[in-house]
């Protein structure tokens, strides 16, 4: 008998791989003489970029650089490269794995490393950018990304703000008199499998906050300053955002790479798909929108982990 597993990481606990290397042994208990082919899998989260390049890279180069972590601590990471083409994880600057627990606060956290990231994809020439956005850590509206590439957000006073979420109510002016140049240039699609709006209650605070650190109390504020920065935005763009729906995802930095970047959202399993070639396979991947799936060829097993709230508003495995 032949499987085909293919697993998304469990947030916080099992990588994708993991996951499979658990099935396998499973598998190969009840049916020794199976055969199992093994696929990463990711919807735009934490493991997109180790689902995609694989064991061989699949042509891809891993450009290391330094950045940030949610709280602007120095680490570094990593993202995709291949010709013009970048593939960006949100998760490896600003994802909620890289801070402890008792550090979790959305009030205080940045996209900013994310930022970093999309700068120097863009400085270095690359023209196309696929961003992964799930897995963040942060509440503020994607403005410390947005940060990084040389916009700037000032209160009434024209005081420079940073970018983070406690900041968002204070918001009076957008400023991209030094946005990098080259942004106009640049095509962004952003890998997002949820459909969330950017303020209410499905929107980035009320549904995302919570496991981020939000108290009541916070995500009360935090909702407040959301609505402002969302009334801001739209006087900058010319046109309502409220119904758009994606744009919630992963605090907020869905509006940013809308807004700013003229980010398209696709579904990131359908991204990564793509990316990774499967079609061209030998052994096609059966349905994803089945957890269990028998075909000729044998048994598809996939999984999802962290089933909570959230995860009734489309992800990878639904």
């Amino acid at each position: 008998m032949k499987f085909i597993i293919a697993s998304d990481s469990f947030k916080g606990s099992l990588s994708s791989n993991q996951v499979n290397n658990i099935i396998e042994s499973k598998v190969k208990k009840i049916f020794p003489k199976s055969f199992c082919e093994k696929m990463l899998i990711a919807d735009g989260g934490e493991g997109t970029l180790e689902a995609i390049y694989g064991e061989s890279g699949n042509g891809y180069d891993k450009i290391v650089i330094d950045t940030v972590n949610p709280l602007g601590k120095k680490i570094d990471g990593y993202y995709l490269r291949k010709g013009n083409i970048a593939v960006i994880e949100m998760a490896q600057a600003s994802g909620l794995t890289l801070i402890d627990e008792k550090e979790k606060n959305p009030m205080i956290t940045t996209s900013f490393g994310t930022g970093i990231f999309i700068k120097h994809a863009i400085e270095n020439g690359c023209t196309k950018i696929y961003i992964g956005i799930g897995g963040s850590a942060t509440n503020d509206g994607g403005i410390g990304a947005m940060i990084a590439l040389g916009y700037r957000f000032l209160d009434s006073e024209g005081n420079e703000l940073s970018g983070i979420g406690e900041n968002l109510e204070k918001i009076a002016t957008i400023d991209d008199t030094f946005a990098i140049k080259e942004i106009s240039e640049v095509e962004t699609i952003v890998m997002c499998d949820v459909t969330n709006t950017l303020t209410g209650e499905k929107g980035a605070t009320y549904v995302y906050g919570p496991q981020k650190g939000g108290t009541e109390e916070k995500l009360e504020k935090l909702e407040k300053g959301m609505i402002s920065y969302r009334k801001i935005l739209e006087e900058y763009l010319g046109h309502s955002i409220e119904e758009i729906e994606g744009l919630g995802a992963a605090g907020g930095l869905g509006a940013a790479l809308y807004g700013f970047l003229n980010g398209k959202m696709q579904s990131g399993i359908d991204v990564l798909l793509e990316l990774n070639n499967f079609e061209e396979k030998e052994i096609k991947l059966p349905t994803l929108k089945q957890k269990i799936s028998l075909t000729e060829k044998g048994s598809s097993l996939a999984a999802k982990g962290d089933i909570d709230r959230k995860e009734t508003i489309n992800q990878a495995f639904k």
